[in-house]
Order: C-alpha cells, then sequence, then structure tokens
C-alpha cells in the first residue's frame, strides 16, 4: 500500500517535518515543507540541531516549522506527524501546555520566581494550541 500527501482543506496549508538522528553520534537535524491547498510549495526549512534523542528532534523540527510558517504569515495550518508521542502530547485535552513548560523549564532556571509580561517566544506555540489567546 503506497502512503500518499493528502492535500489540507481549502484555504489552509500543511506543514510536514521530519528528522534524522545518526544512530552512532547522536547528530541530528530537522527539515520540513509547507504547501497550499494546492499542493503548490510555500517554503521549507532544514536545520542541523544538537546532538539529541529522536524525540527533542521531531519536537525541534514542529517548532522550526512553526517559526517559518510564522515567518510568511501563515495562520490556517494543519501539521502532520508521523510520530505518536507527538500527536499525544498535541491532543492531550487533560492538561495545560503552558503551564506544563513553565513549570519544566523553571527546572533549569535559578531559584527566583520570574515575572513575565508576556508568552516567552518558545512558548506562543502552546499558548495557541492551549486557546489562551
Amino acid at each position: 500500500m503506497r502512503i500518499r500527501w493528502q492535500k489540507p482543506s481549502l484555504g489552509w496549508c500543511k506543514l510536514n517535518t521530519d528528522e534524522t538522528v545518526n544512530d552512532v553520534t547522536g547528530a541530528a537535524s530537522c527539515r520540513g515543507v509547507v504547501c497550499d491547498d494546492n499542493g503548490v510549495w510555500m517554503i521549507g526549512f532544514s536545520k542541523k540541531i544538537d546532538i539529541c534523542l529522536t524525540i527533542k528532534a521531531k519536537l525541534r523540527g514542529l517548532y522550526e516549522g512553526l517559526v517559518t510558517t510564522w515567518s510568511i504569515r501563515i495562520d490556517k495550518l494543519v501539521v502532520e506527524s508521523d510520530c505518536m508521542e507527538l500527536i499525544k502530547l498535541f491532543n492531550n485535552k487533560h492538561g495545560n501546555c503552558v503551564t506544563n513548560w513553565l513549570s519544566k523549564h523553571a527546572l533549569v532556571d535559578d531559584f527566583l520566581c520570574h515575572c513575565l509580561m508576556s508568552p516567552p517566544t518558545d512558548v506562543l506555540f502552546l499558548w495557541e494550541h492551549d486557546g489562551l489567546n
């Protein structure tokens, strides 16, 4: 059975990402492409990233893809992924992704409480996901 790319709905664009992690060195890269509802290439990206596990490379690919689509002001976007862990993470309706992200990142910070007058850049896609804007 051949798996084929399917166009998004009229007026929408689709982001597809992929990653490579070298089994020996752990060196990783991510890349992606955004196509419109006619399958026309809108923008693509490719980035070498730190040595990491596959799930981190997949998350980084998603992040870079979202940043890339925002750079050309795409606001109707379907994201397609082959990573079940990633899909489960973003389909979780039982939590607040923004506060989860903030609490995990506080673990690597100092012991002070930091007041944030606006969402950090790294959390903006989660802000959209949680519907807090």
